[in-house]
């Protein structure tokens, strides 16, 4: 027998800049074991989480987060990146992103070896 599914506790949340939108829907992670006794599917947790669903380049992009405040704040950036056709910086990360997002003011950008370097330092 199935379980039944709970409905969400609140309506999605849409995220608009422009005509660009991203929705935060709110979900449910259920994690399941399997009783050794019976050999069913048990349902053991349920976590709520929040998923980030928006249009990158004609594929569906879905994030997953633990804390609304985090999905927003993502979706804000995700939000105002595509509406402002930035959307190659979505694609890079950490420190590749700051390097890149930065404005240089003459000072000549690092070159690879010397991004390297820094990752690798202790």
């Amino acid at each position: 027998m199935k379980s039944s599914r709970k409905t969400p506790e609140s309506d999605p949340i849409v995220v608009r800049q422009g005509s660009v939108t991203a929705t935060i829907y709110p979900t449910v992670n259920r994690i399941y074991r399997v009783d050794p006794a019976t050999g069913q599917r048990q349902l053991k947790r349920e976590h709520p989480q929040f998923t980030l669903v928006y249009w990158h380049s004609s594929k569906r992009v879905r994030k997953k987060f633990t804390a609304l405040e985090e999905a927003r704040a993502e979706a804000n950036l995700a939000v105002v990146k595509l509406a402002n056709g930035e959307s190659e910086i979505l694609k890079l990360t950490g420190l590749t992103a700051l390097i890149t997002s930065k404005p240089t003011n003459g000072i000549p950008r690092p070159t690879s070896t010397s991004v390297s370097r820094i990752t690798s330092l202790p």
